[in-house]
């Protein structure tokens, strides 16, 4: 199992802050946003993690990285995507797409979101996905419509697959929302390509996965616990005014 990190963005949102540090490297509870990240999936066996960035930022990573080799067993490996603009970005499906054709992924494969924080490991989704050999996605209920409208909605059966998935729908079918969080079977990575050739949609992993589900069954694994979607300056702060009042 192959882990991509995916750190391609350019933070648009999150200006001034992103202007010189990039999202995923941002201080959350005295370490960067993407150390949460890797730490969460410690306890999961992977061969590699990929973190794919953009040449823009391609120096803090590089940095990055060779700080962390030793902390996670030498693992890590950088895919820079050729970019160094909001302009010119690959988004997050096609960056996707360009590391599984850059590196040697010839197995299974968990794509993450690099700018979002939670604060429970991951190791439920893949006893799933070797339990049923299908490919699993993590879901977050956010409780409220109103909130589930900014973010990816999914719609389960009660065996937990996925029925449907609609980007910041007006009328939310549930509160269940995509989480940034993908298990893939190889063949996977076959779709990934057929679909980026094929769609002019290549910003969100979501609408992927929306056109997937007429391929392929897609099943979901439920989360609870603290996740926040850092994509937003105001999220951010709120994020790190609530777990230094937690720290005092």
């Amino acid at each position: 199992m192959i882990a991509i990190i995916l750190a391609g963005g350019y933070g648009r949102r999150l200006m001034p802050l992103s202007e010189f540090i990039p999202k995923q490297l941002l201080p959350i509870a005295g370490k960067p946003l993407l150390t949460h990240i890797l730490d969460n999936i410690s306890d999961v066996e992977l061969d590699k993690v990929i973190i794919s960035t953009n040449s823009r930022f391609s120096d803090q990573f590089l940095h990055y990285v060779d700080l962390m080799q030793q902390r996670y067993n030498k693992k890590l490996k950088l895919v820079i995507e050729p970019t160094r603009s909001e302009e010119e970005k690959f988004g997050a499906v096609k960056g996707l797409n360009y590391v599984l054709n850059e590196e040697v992924v010839d197995g299974d494969f968990v794509v993450i979101a690099g700018d979002n924080f939670f604060d429970f490991k991951l190791k439920s989704i893949f006893d799933k996905f070797y339990r049923i050999n299908q490919d699993v996605i993590g879901l977050y209920d956010v409780k409220y419509k109103e909130e589930a409208k900014r973010f990816g909605v999914v719609e389960i059966n009660k065996n937990g697959k996925v029925m449907s998935l609609t980007e910041k729908p007006e009328n939310p079918g549930s509160t269940l929302i995509s989480m940034g969080l993908y298990v893939f079977k190889k063949d996977a990575k076959g779709l990934i390509e057929e679909y980026v050739k094929s769609s002019k949609n290549v910003d969100h992993l979501g609408s992927l996965i929306s056109w997937m589900l007429n391929k392929t069954a897609i099943y979901s694994q439920v989360y609870a616990g603290m996740w926040v979607d850092i994509g937003v300056i105001e999220a951010y702060r709120k994020l790190i005014e609530y777990l230094d009042s937690k720290r005092r």
